[in-house]
Parts: structure tokens; C-alpha cells; sequence
């Protein structure tokens, strides 16, 4: 476990995987693995089957074949992160690249801004991902922000590569109702805005769970978790009735897409059926 005996800082982990193999995963071979002696490390495994990992005394395994989601893995891990006295939780996915010597970037920060929740850069091809303005009742990916503390209260990050100092986390901390889709946006809007965070000078690759390839049932499960989110993220009415707006939209590029009216289907059973 990293510490520094100065500001009492220890430094946790938690990785969430489904149907993948820890030791093959982006972010194990990038971060975890170099790291395995500095972080003390939660593994939450939503595959169907309990994997038999050899791992370090103080890193942890938990198999849940029910696959909640991360909003379950991430409040399990905050609880757990609290338990072992540490001070500072990181959020992983497990497809995400870092780049040598990340955690002590990640380190040089806390012992500046201990108490506030850091975010690095997160790209995908040549595309930013986080931290990213919401406002409009959609996502504008995050061209722009500047380095330092966020001032600007539409700023938001994504979940992975997030440091969170467990001082400002519950273990209600992010909705279990939230499979993947706006959870982060949940998260941080519960943190006040402008968000008390700092964007580091970290860059990290990152690759999004929904793709070009994804299958007609994949899509339509995450439409429906997409809509059923709308309900339970903090917003006004105005800015609901966007983010429904949105997902017609978005309704009508899949039906498309895959020549299904499925997803008209569920759009309007969701806008009008109640949820």
C-alpha cells in the first residue's frame, strides 16, 4: 500500500470486471501489475463464474455472478477502502491504458489538493473523454477544460482513472440502480458544482464499453439502462425533457442502424409508460 507518513495518505484501488481475465486487462498490465506492492487492491467480478487468481495477501477478490453494475462495485469498495483505513480511493475499469509512472502522478497532486477528487485525461483515439462539460442534457466531450481546479460547474468526469478521497464518499456514494450509464454524472453532481476536483496533468487511454460492434440485444439492455437513468439522475424538468430529447435522437440512429424499431418501441414505452 502506498503511503506517505506526512499527510497519512494510502492509496486503494478497485477494478471491475466482467467476462474478462484480470491479468490480461489493459489496466492490469499498465498500472496494477508494475504497481502490485504500492496498492492495496479490491478486484469486484461481475463474470458469471468466480475466477481462482493468485494475488498479492493485501489485494481482495469478490465474485458477484449477479452482475450489478459499478454503482454496486464502487460503494462496495469505498466501504472497503474505509474499513482498511486508507484515504484515497482509485476507480478502474479494466480496459484502460496507463502510462508509466501514472500513480506517482497521481500522488504528486494529493500532497497538494488531498482533499479534492483528481481526474486525469482520458482519450479515446484522438478523441477526449474526460473530464467532459454536461450541460443541454448531453455530454460535449472535454476539448478546452484546462489544467487545475474545475471552475466551471458543467464539468464532470468519467469513473475510470477518478481518485476519490474517501472523506467525501458514503457507501451510497453512487445509485446501484445505475448499471453504467449515468453513474458518473450521478457521482458528481452529489459533490456540489463546480465539482471539487482537479484535472491532472495525466493523460490515459481508454476504450468505451458501447461500440460500433455491439449486438441488437447488447444495445438494447444499455438503451434501457439509458433510459431508465434519466429518471434517477439529479436534474430540473427542463433539462430531463433534453435528456429525453437526446435519446430520441439517439433512439432513431440505432433503429437505423440495426433495422429495428425496437428501440422506438422501448423509447416510448419508457416516456410514457411510466418507468
Amino acid at each position: 500500500m502506498m503511503e506517505d507518513q506526512s499527510l497519512s495518505l494510502k492509496i486503494a484501488a478497485v477494478v471491475v470486471l466482467y467476462n474478462e481475465d484480470l491479468k490480461s486487462s489493459q489496466t492490469y498490465l499498465s498500472l496494477l501489475q508494475p504497481e502490485e506492492k504500492q496498492l492495496q487492491v479490491l478486484i469486484y467480478d461481475n463474470s458469471g463464474q468466480r475466477k481462482n487468481y493468485t494475488l498479492p495477501q493485501h489485494w481482495q477478490y469478490i465474485s458477484d455472478p449477479s452482475n450489478p453494475g459499478v454503482g454496486a462495485a464502487y460503494n462496495t469498495a469505498i466501504s472497503w477502502a474505509k474499513s482498511s483505513g486508507c484515504s484515497h480511493l482509485l476507480l478502474l475499469d479494466s480496459d484502460s491504458v496507463f502510462p508509466e509512472n501514472a500513480l506517482q502522478a497521481y500522488l504528486r497532486q494529493l500532497k497538494e489538493t488531498p482533499g479534492l477528487v483528481l481526474l486525469p485525461t482520458v482519450t479515446q483515439g484522438n478523441k477526449i473523454l474526460s473530464p467532459f462539460r454536461f450541460s443541454w442534457g448531453k455530454t460535449h466531450y472535454g476539448n478546452g477544460i484546462p489544467h487545475g481546479r474545475i471552475r466551471d460547474s458543467s464539468v464532470v468526469g468519467i469513473n475510470s482513472g477518478t481518485m476519490l478521497p474517501i472523506s467525501r464518499c458514503n457507501s451510497r456514494s453512487f445509485h446501484e440502480e445505475l448499471p453504467l450509464d449515468w453513474s458518473d454524472i450521478y457521482f458528481f453532481r452529489n459533490l456540489g458544482r463546480p465539482i471539487p476536483a482537479v484535472k491532472l496533468e495525466l493523460q490515459l487511454q481508454h476504450h468505451l464499453s458501447e461500440n460500433s460492434h455491439a449486438t441488437l440485444p447488447n444495445r438494447l439492455f444499455r438503451f434501457r439502462c439509458y433510459l431508465k437513468g434519466i429518471h434517477l439522475v439529479p436534474s430540473h424538468a427542463f433539462e430531463r425533457g433534453l435528456m429525453f430529447f437526446w435519446a430520441w435522437i439517439r433512439a432513431l440512429k440505432w433503429t437505423l442502424a440495426h433495422r429495428s424499431t425496437k428501440f422506438l418501441i422501448l423509447y416510448f414505452k419508457e416516456v410514457y409508460g411510466g418507468k
